[in-house]
């Protein structure tokens, strides 16, 4: 038998899968089809679609309105598996996710077995967008590569969980999916499954949540972790990221009358396990945290952060699951955590990663999710949740992402989403809380080191670091699409900064990255240019006639 794998990416609340992220789902898919004993290859959405390869501005060419599906890739495979996993909405650079017609119309199109896997699969496609399940043999409730393994060796299809012992095979005969995805290898960030579930699951978790419906918790055995991404760093990876954990710090979790009590050992042997795994790795971050529990159990907290800053590298984020301040909507949507925990886990954070590590980044920083149109919400909710931000403003603390959404449509218990002035208040958290929070995190001046270009458009290129959540910086450049340069960060957005290639030489920088320094314009810029070049800085103050301006241009450049 030969399987055709279309991933069609991947973005839920705790794994990523859209490029430059690759999920864990397709390798364990790809690992049960080679465990059976059969051949399979592995395509992106974006290949199928027939998408022409990415020109030096970073842009794709579409040959059609209608997308050309390049079937013929995949028309002499037996069975064809599309994972669709993208549950939760997202601005995307490298990549566009599967939608419900183009996986309805690909399966229709496709003469074999045809599966369908993936979050959208198990829980739905966002409510209002379609739903192609029809066009399938089998729709994958559970783990897909289970069910395909299945398949294969008995010839009937099963839905059920994958069992730990498969897991360890398969995430290691997977990992060669890294060499057949179009993504420079060296510059994809390889997501890690570390667990699955929540330990709120008996009493229902949030209101709004998927992850509690993968069940009882399971977690995976450090040393299965550390097999895999051996596999992965065999086959040329080098960043790797724990974004498959609903929270890191319930990582094999004690339960006592307290609670769940956090186990430092178990998390220091996991962050362990990545680092034998690939002891040349180039990023290890993390995502997830449940505030509630680093509050609770401060102690074994600091511990586990402690560990995190040691064995994972700069710029990493915790994602705090605060999602509501207002005390009505906590109660009313079983909710983790109170504002005040919320508060002591970003305090702690903050006390112990705020260190800035050498990509000009902090070692660690609390990130913050909050979920709006939740049950129980009101006009006051904005109000708290806007106190809660300007607290955090007022302590002096850095949030290094604020992430503000509408909780999705069609979740669990959630029928209808009302607007209680949402879209108000999240607009004032982006013009006010989220540039101070940037400006904290990246002060000017900040040299940001291995940025990838993603995209170049405008005349300039679109670049960020591997990592969890990271920054984008406009760089007033064009270069070569995945290219990796330095910059020195000269100005700040809302969410993004502006930066020059560094180091840089006021004699050869180009016009409009002179134009980007504080205090220069386009008419300053135009009388450097024609004055160059400059032997001395006091030629550069002659020119500029200011003498703080030309002070930051000497902190910033170069004279030869």
């Amino acid at each position: 038998m030969k399987v055709a794998i279309v991933d069609g990416y991947t973005d839920e609340p705790s794994r990523f899968g859209v490029p430059p992220y690759i999920a864990p789902l397709p390798r364990y898919i790809l690992g049960a089809v080679l465990d059976a004993g059969h051949e399979a290859t592995y395509h992106t959405i974006d290949q199928v679609r027939g998408w022409g390869k990415q020109t030096r501005k970073g842009r794709t060419k579409v040959r059609d309105q209608r997308p050309d599906w390049k079937l013929s890739r995949i028309s002499d495979y037996d069975i064809l598996i599309i994972i669709a996993g993208a549950v939760v909405p997202g601005r995307y650079i490298g990549g566009r996710p599967i939608s419900p017609r183009e996986a309805a119309e690909i399966a229709e199109r496709f003469d074999g077995y045809k599966v369908l896997a993936g979050a959208c699969a198990t829980f739905g496609f966002p409510a209002g967008k379609g739903d192609p399940s029809s066009a399938f043999d089998a729709v994958a409730g559970l783990d897909a590569d289970a069910g395909m393994y299945d398949l294969l060796s008995s010839g009937s299809w099963t839905d059920r969980r994958r069992e730990l012992d498969e897991l360890d095979r398969w995430s290691v005969l997977g990992a060669v999916i890294v060499e057949q995805h179009p993504y420079p290898t060296e510059l994809a960030m390889l997501e890690l499954d570390g667990s699955w579930g929540c330990l709120r699951y008996d009493s229902g978790g949030c209101s709004f949540c998927y992850e509690v419906r993968h069940g009882e918790p399971r977690f995976r055995p450090a040393g299965s972790v550390e097999a895999e991404v051996r596999a992965l760093r065999g086959a040329g990876a080098v960043n790797f990221r724990l974004g498959g954990m609903a929270d890191i710090f319930s990582y094999h979790a004690d339960e006592t009358v307290r609670g769940w009590r956090p186990s430092p050992q178990q998390v220091t042997e996991l962050l362990t396990a990545v680092r034998i795994g690939a002891p040349d790795l180039r990023v290890l971050h993390t995502d997830n945290a449940d505030p509630g529990m680093i509050a609770a159990w401060p102690k074994e907290s600091r511990s586990i952060l402690d560990s995190i800053v040691e064995l994972c590298t700069p710029g990493n984020v915790l994602s705090l699951g605060m999602e509501s301040a207002d005390p009505n909507v906590i109660d009313e949507n079983n909710l983790n955590a109170f504002p005040g925990e919320v508060m002591t886990a970003v305090e702690m954070i903050n006390e112990i990663g705020g260190g800035r590590g050498s990509n000009g980044l902090p070692n660690l920083l609390p990130g913050l999710n909050l979920v709006l149109g939740l049950p129980g919400e009101t006009k006051e909710t904005m109000q708290l949740n806007e106190e809660f931000l300007d607290n955090v403003v007022a302590r002096g603390l850095v949030l290094r992402r604020i992430n503000v959404r509408k909780v999705y449509r069609g979740g669990r218990g959630v029928d209808k989403v009302k607007d209680h002035g949402s879209w108000r208040f999240r607009s004032d958290v982006m013009e006010r809380i989220d540039r101070e929070m940037i400006n904290r995190a990246v002060p000017a001046g900040t040299v940001l080191r291995d940025l990838v270009v993603e995209a170049v458009k405008g005349g300039g290129s679109l670049a960020r670091q591997i990592g969890t959540y990271p920054v984008m910086v406009h760089i007033p450049k064009v270069m070569d699409l995945h290219s990796v340069t330095d910059a020195v960060i000269v100005g700040h957005g809302r969410r993004s900064l502006t930066g020059i290639v560094h180091p840089a030489c006021i004699n050869t920088i180009t016009g409009k990255e002179l134009e980007t320094l504080p205090g220069i314009g386009g008419k300053r810029a135009t009388r450097l240019l024609r004055e160059r070049p400059f032997k001395t800085w006091s030629e550069v103050e002659a020119v500029v006639e200011d003498i703080d301006v030309a002070r930051r241009l000497r902190d910033l450049l170069m004279l030869e």
